[in-house]
């Protein structure tokens, strides 16, 4: 009894070895989680753009063509393509082929088959998601509110635009807005000021905050 005891304990460590091993060896992983309008990298026929990842089906990522010349690019059908992208989680890659184009009024789109799995390079805890559009949010600090400009998020914290300056060590209240969905839940969240520049954002002079979140 005693040695039947000792070989079921070894199968089952030896079945949970596997189980770690196959994990941690496996470089891929399901879909990640993306967002819309999220910039991609996009790797085509030895060449390589950032393009806009403009729609999400089971089926299909729909993307911005890069342009060239003032012309958006169109590739052929099955045409080779390899994505990379950073979202919470790590950065992802996939490759696929093209499968045409599509129109919404007056803008053309590049359809990508989606696929299944992607495979992971690197597997960070907090990655950066670097936004198309900066997404506004409201901040309360020392007693004052103002509306800033979200750049990057990761889930431990963001780099945010303010019309003001804030010392470092500053607590901040933020309304995380529905335009952050995906990258962060929803409703207030406590953030810090880790440093705080003087920098210029398109034509006016802003304050780049680098917050680091404190509620976990």
């Amino acid at each position: 009894m005693i040695e039947l005891g000792l070989l079921m304990g070894l199968a089952v460590l030896g079945g949970a070895a596997i189980t770690w091993w196959s994990r941690r060896a496996c470089p891929f992983c399901p879909r990640p989680p993306v967002m819309a309008h999220q910039r991609v990298q996009m790797e085509v026929e030895g060449q390589t753009y950032t393009v806009l990842l403009h729609t999400i089906t089971e089926s299909h990522l729909v993307l911005t063509p890069p342009v060239r010349n003032g012309l958006p690019l169109r590739f052929e059908t099955g045409t080779r393509v390899r994505l990379t992208l950073t979202a919470p989680g790590g950065v992802y890659t996939m490759e696929s082929q093209f499968t045409g184009f599509t129109r919404e009024g007056a803008h053309s789109y590049l359809l990508i088959a989606n696929p299944s799995r992607w495979q992971v390079h690197q597997r960070r805890r907090q990655p950066r998601v670097l936004l198309a559009d900066e997404v506004p949010l409201e901040a309360c600090a020392n007693g004052k509110t103002f509306i800033g400009w979200v750049q990057d998020v990761s889930a431990g914290g963001m780099r945010l635009f303010a019309p003001v300056p804030l010392a470092e060590g500053t607590l901040l209240q933020l309304d995380i807005p529905p335009g952050l969905k995906g990258a962060l839940s929803e409703g207030i969240r406590t953030a810090q000021v880790r440093a705080c520049k003087r920098t210029l954002h398109r034509h006016d002079y802003l304050f780049c905050l680098h917050l680091a979140f404190t509620d976990g």
